[in-house]
């Protein structure tokens, strides 16, 4: 596994071919992101508001413990 300490938020090596995971978006997720996992989607006790989706971006409700993907089905997560 590839592992490198990014400068920022959008110093990311993200090919425009990969699948990218979002896990724990809060309220601004990565507009690369395909998919967003957010357990708490309807308390935004712990986050500045709703969390936004953009166009293409799909928002799943699960713990980060137990989600319902295969193996390698993401090239890139962002945590």
């Amino acid at each position: 596994m590839n592992q490198r300490i990014p400068l920022g938020r959008f110093d990311l090596k993200i090919k425009k071919s990969d699948r990218v995971l979002e896990v724990g978006p809060g309220h601004n997720p990565h507009p690369r992101s395909n998919v967003l996992v957010e357990k708490f989607i309807d308390d935004n006790s712990h986050r500045c508001g709703d969390v936004i989706t953009r166009k293409g971006q799909e928002l799943l409700n699960y713990d980060g413990t137990n989600m319902p993907f295969k193996d390698k089905e993401f090239d890139y997560v962002i945590c």
